[in-house]
């Protein structure tokens, strides 16, 4: 059993930025820091606390959003395709259906379908390079900005 019992942080209140994970040298950090960093008020339930204390619960707590989340993270391209964050704020994003581009011809998206997953890096690098922006502004744009983006 493996349990996070060295100190990561140092203060009482804290900021984590992408940039900052992306650079972490320890994948214990990595993991500890990506969980801080998606869910600042703890997740659902008990879940992240349980993963905190005991990492080896990682494959059975999680779900597809943490995982998309540590995914990023630790660099993890899937088919050539450079993983990107698919939670619940970008899934409501894309079913917004403000933008063509992301217009799924048979139902809505669905960030725990793992299809849905495929498709939505492929899309998302398929637009990022007509908009010659990165991936992760664009993603950033999805998860930020386009709910309340009205045209």
């Amino acid at each position: 059993m493996f349990k996070v019992v060295e100190p990561v942080f140092s203060k009482d209140e804290i900021t984590i930025t992408r940039g900052e994970i992306l650079k972490e040298e320890s994948n214990r950090i990595k993991i500890v820091k990506t969980l801080v960093w998606g869910y600042p008020e703890g997740g659902r339930g008990s879940n992240v606390k349980s993963v905190l204390e005991n990492l080896e619960v990682l494959r059975d707590k999680l779900g597809p959003s943490t995982w998309s989340k540590l995914l990023y993270f630790f660099e993890i391209s899937i088919n050539s395709h450079r993983r990107q964050i698919f939670d619940k704020r970008v899934e409501q994003s894309l079913n917004a259906s403000q933008f063509r581009d992301f217009n799924k011809k048979e139902g809505k998206w669905n960030q725990k379908k793992v299809d849905d997953f495929f498709k939505y890096i492929e899309k998302l690098d398929e637009v990022s390079r007509d908009l010659r922006v990165a991936p992760e502004q664009l993603e950033n744009f999805l998860f930020y900005y386009n709910l309340y983006f009205k045209l």
